[in-house]
């Protein structure tokens, strides 16, 4: 897995096709308990309820769009996922 530093703190992970995706869950996991987590601290998370498990905030992830043309749903929409630090994972889908 192959790890780039982007803009505003974004990092990005390119699995390779020869690459064991199980060896790349886990290696997302450790680089999020170990890069991500530590960057929330201290950041005020009460107006975002979902994005907790066991009272603990969650990291985003990602997101995936979805066009209103894929017929899902009434417009636009994406769907944000977040990770807690036992593995929970949920997603957000916010139409707009």
């Amino acid at each position: 897995m192959e790890w780039q530093e982007l803009k505003n703190s974004f990092t990005m992970a390119t699995v390779k096709p020869s690459e064991s995706i199980e060896q790349a869950l886990t290696e997302l996991c450790q680089h999020i308990k170990q890069h991500l987590i530590p960057k929330n601290e201290g950041i005020a998370w009460d107006c975002y309820r979902d994005q907790f498990h066991r009272g603990k905030p969650m990291v985003f992830v990602g997101e995936t769009p979805i066009p209103k043309a894929a017929g899902l749903f009434h417009d636009d929409a994406c769907v944000f996922v977040f990770l807690s630090d036992d593995g929970v994972t949920k997603c957000v889908i916010q139409v707009f």
